[in-house]
């Protein structure tokens, strides 16, 4: 059975906020418990929970605390006959962005597909492109250092996922909602087709960072379930207007295939016509 991760956006927080000294330009922290509750109240909904670490973000160690989040659900969930591991996706929105593409870079593979939409990256060209907006603030933490100099720069070629995108095995769809989006989060696109790894970039009518447009919604939910049923299921919808879609994953798929030609490929490949 294929099995999706839905990894819910989380607000980093500061320190517990100082507790009574929070500035109105910081982020709110959110609630452990009460979002552990929520995501386990999603499970039966078919949404895996994470693990809500009850520390606060905006550490070194958030995407290894993610890491291992994953890890466990996928063990646990295999060894209760729920899913099979070896297709297991991944959905990285606003912040999980970050974690999912951490994921994709450490460690054994977990994800046989992923994909992300509209979020940060804490990558160079994020950091480079947004001066003066205060993504340095989480980014030098979460990757040990300011990227100038012979330490800092060691310390993001450690942490940084795009500077390991080398690493990756899962095909990434990168599901953008405008252009402004396309050019937050153009590094892992740009670096894996560098690489020559799977990846395809689509961009969907611009709106809120939170999907509520029906129409862009629609385009959104319909494209990341074509997107994982190939993956994981060897799957393509017969319609017709989406003939050049499947055309692009069949030849990802092949390129797939020829990287890792020892990790299992459920998808449909273009010499497979």
């Amino acid at each position: 059975m294929p099995w999706r991760f839905s990894n819910e956006h989380q607000r980093c927080c500061r320190e517990r906020q100082r507790e009574a000294n929070v500035s109105k330009d910081q982020p709110r922290c959110i609630r452990a418990d009460a979002e552990k509750r929520r995501l386990s109240e999603r499970k039966d909904a078919g949404v895996a929970p994470q693990q809500i670490n009850r520390q606060c973000d905006g550490r070194i160690q958030e995407g290894s605390d993610q890491v291992a989040g994953f890890e466990s659900v996928v063990k646990k969930l295999t060894e209760e006959g729920v899913i099979d591991p070896a297709r297991v996706g991944a959905i990285g929105f606003s912040r999980s962005v970050y974690h999912v593409l951490f994921a994709m870079t450490v460690g054994k593979p977990l994800f046989a597909a992923a994909s992300v939409t509209d979020g940060v990256t804490f990558g160079y060209f994020e950091y480079v492109s947004a001066v003066d907006v205060g993504v340095d603030r989480e980014a030098d933490p979460i990757n040990g250092g300011k990227p100038f100099g012979a330490e800092g720069l060691k310390a993001w070629l450690a942490h940084s996922p795009e500077f390991n995108l080398d690493k990756a095995q899962a095909p990434l769809l990168l599901l953008q909602p405008g252009a402004s989006s396309v050019f937050a989060d153009w590094e892992p696109y740009a670096a894996l087709r560098y690489l020559k790894k799977p990846v395809d970039l689509i961009l969907v009518q611009a709106g809120t960072h939170v999907m509520t447009n029906p129409s862009q919604r629609l385009a959104s939910e319909t494209t990341n379930v074509d997107w994982f049923r190939f993956w994981l299921q060897g799957y393509e919808d017969p319609n017709k207007e989406k003939t050049e879609q499947y055309g692009r994953w069949e030849k990802l798929c092949s390129m797939q295939r020829e990287q890792n030609p020892d990790r299992p490929a459920f998808c449909v490949s273009s010499t497979a016509h």
